[in-house]
């Protein structure tokens, strides 16, 4: 609770101290310029907006509201804040989904493929480009996708926007390439510190007995290495999507796809206070459920951890 009011409070007084007046901007939008704005239609604006009050007055209000569920009206959306939220925040978790998918048994088998062949070159060769596209920042990389799959070769939209009314398999196809670079920003996250979970797990005396009798491979994989590391490894892939969510507003802004990321650099350029920290408050608190999730997981998955809480 303390982490969402903090980054609201930031939010708040980032876009009070950046430079414009939302009001003034606002009206002259809704006048469109065809004639000069009076003084009295500023004032009359102003107040109605609530921008003539003092700052704090208009932050705790908002959070008052907020509490209550009501995240207020976007003057320069000219719509309810809450619904448009929901919309947009479910496109974003559609295209999250869609991407962890893919990514995480992607990553998975790779990490497990790398811990049984340690040393060899195929370990080094996928270690060396996982951490590669790790350093990579998203929107070099979906720049680059861009590039190869949609400039060059045309096989993709570069935008992604599915036609309204859509059908499922049409809205998939035009979500490709920034499902892409989600797939292979959250595979990279996650295939280097699973590889490190599994060769822990085998590194255990009664794993290296079980090698020395003959055991299947696959048997030890199976019954004992996987129950062994489920926990560890669904905790790094929790934080590994919590770290994810700020790459995910990189893509959205990239190929300008309708999400939270792509509403909050809206409200930014508008300037809309409310819309922005709207957003904020949202993503805040998906980030923090992730990272009470994963820290809950490897409490339970730990016994050591579950001694000390007790």
């Amino acid at each position: 609770m303390l982490t969402l009011l903090g980054v609201s409070l930031v939010f708040f007084l980032l876009i009070e101290w950046s430079s414009g007046d939302f009001a003034s901007i606002r009206a002259h939008e809704l006048v469109h310029d065809i004639e000069p704005l009076s003084d009295e239609f500023l004032a009359q604006y102003t107040q109605l907006t609530g921008f003539d009050r003092p700052a704090h007055e208009r932050y705790f209000s908002w959070l008052m509201k907020m509490m209550k569920g009501d995240f207020g009206f976007s003057p320069g959306g000219g719509r309810e804040i809450a619904p448009l939220l929901f919309e947009r925040f479910s496109n974003t978790f559609y295209l999250g989904a869609v991407a962890a998918f893919f990514a995480v048994p992607l990553a998975w088998a790779l990490g497990v493929y790398c811990a049984l062949r340690r040393g060899m070159w195929v370990d080094r060769a996928i270690t060396s480009v996982s951490t590669m596209i790790y350093c990579l920042p998203e929107f070099l990389s979906g720049y680059a996708i861009v590039t190869l799959l949609a400039v060059k070769f045309s096989l993709f939209p570069s935008l992604a926007l599915a036609p309204l009314y859509a059908g499922s398999l049409t809205q998939l196809y035009h979500i490709v390439l920034p499902v892409l670079t989600l797939v292979l920003a959250l595979a990279a996250a996650i295939v280097i510190p699973v590889r490190a979970v599994i060769i822990s797990v085998l590194a255990r005396p009664h794993l290296e007995m079980a090698h020395l009798k003959g055991l299947r491979t696959w048997r030890i994989l199976v019954f004992h290495i996987m129950p062994a590391c489920i926990g560890p490894v669904i905790n790094i892939v929790v934080l590994a999507i919590a770290n994810l969510l700020t790459g995910v507003i990189i893509v959205e802004i990239v190929f300008v796809y309708p999400g939270v990321g792509q509403l909050m650099v809206d409200g930014v350029q508008r300037q809309d206070v409310a819309l922005v920290m709207g957003c904020g408050v949202v993503i805040t608190t998906c980030y923090v459920s992730l990272i009470v999730v994963a820290d809950v997981i490897g409490i339970v998955s730990n016994p050591k951890l579950r001694e000390k809480v007790k």
